[in-house]
C-alpha cells in the first residue's frame, strides 16, 4: 500500500501570509510525523514565516502529542517560522494538567483571529524577505511612520539556540 494514501490528509492553506494547518484527524505517531513533514516541506518551499496549528477538532491529546506539537514549533523555528497553536479544548488542557505534563514551549491563542494577530509581524516580514535567497540579507521592518529600520535575523524563541 502506498504510504501517501495510508494517512489521512490534513487541511493546509495560506491566509494573511500564514500557513493554516487544520488538524482534524485522530493523532498517533505516524500521523504526527507525516503532518510534521508536510508542514516543514510547505514552509521550506514557500518561505512562510507564520504557522497556525488549529487543533480545535482534536478531542484526545496526551503529553506525547503535546510534546510533538512543541517539537514541530521548534523545527519550524529553524526555518524562521513562528508557530501558534489555537483551539486547545478545555478538557484537553485539564487532562494535560492532570497528567502533570511538563511545561511546553508553545505559543497558544484562544481564537483563530488572535493567532493571526500574533503572527502578523512575522508574516509581513516573511512576505518582504521573499527575495532573500541566501539568508544574508536583513529583514526590513516598518514602524508606524512607514519608514524601514533594519532588524537582524536571528533565531529568537528557539530553545537551545539563543
Amino acid at each position: 500500500m502506498n504510504s501517501r494514501h495510508a494517512f489521512p490528509q490534513t487541511g493546509m492553506y495560506v491566509m494573511h501570509g500564514c500557513l493554516i494547518v487544520s488538524i482534524q484527524v485522530e493523532l498517533y505517531d505516524d500521523v504526527i510525523h507525516q503532518i510534521q513533514q508536510n508542514v516543514l516541506d510547505r514552509v521550506h518551499q514557500s518561505r512562510i514565516r507564520g504557522v497556525v496549528l488549529d487543533v480545535s477538532m482534536v478531542e484526545v491529546m496526551d503529553a506525547h502529542i503535546a510534546a510533538s506539537f512543541s517539537e514541530s514549533a521548534r523545527m519550524l523555528g529553524l526555518f524562521g517560522a513562528h508557530t501558534v497553536v489555537v483551539g486547545i479544548r478545555p478538557a484537553v488542557v485539564s487532562a494535560l494538567m492532570d497528567l502533570e505534563t511538563p511545561p511546553l514551549d508553545l505559543q497558544t491563542a484562544v481564537t483563530f483571529e488572535q493567532a493571526l494577530t500574533m503572527l502578523e509581524p512575522y508574516a509581513r516580514a516573511g512576505e518582504l524577505s521573499v527575495g532573500d535567497v541566501d539568508g544574508d540579507e536583513e529583514t526590513p521592518s516598518f514602524d508606524n511612520t512607514g519608514e524601514t529600520s533594519e532588524v537582524p535575523r536571528y533565531m529568537s524563541g528557539v530553545t537551545g539556540y539563543e
